[in-house]
């Protein structure tokens, strides 16, 4: 049985999951909007899994922090270079990343 799973639906899961604080409002949001798109240009349903989805990424405030997350010895143009080769998410207040 599959339920469609809605921006609002996807928050909820993780507040259920115990993860209430593992992504901002923002981050929550263009995750969902990232994983919808994924689907619809791969064509490949996309199967929830809250604890999942906090291994396989983490968010930043700021070029910064990732940085000395990943201990880069980069200037900016060289970080965003670095983050469109890698499975970066730019939303308004922050960069989720895809672990590696």
């Amino acid at each position: 049985m599959k339920i469609t799973v809605t921006c609002h639906t996807f928050e909820r899961a993780f507040i259920e999951a115990g993860r209430p604080n593992q992504f901002t409002q923002d981050g929550l949001n263009a995750l969902f909007d990232h994983l919808e798109w994924v689907e619809e240009n791969v064509g490949e349903e996309y199967n929830l899994d809250v604890i999942a989805l906090c291994c396989q990424y983490s968010e930043f405030a700021t070029l910064d922090e990732i940085r000395q997350s990943y201990n880069l010895d980069y200037d900016d143009l060289e970080m965003l270079e670095w983050l469109n080769n890698i499975s970066a998410i730019f939303h308004d207040t922050g960069i989720i990343v895809e672990n590696y």
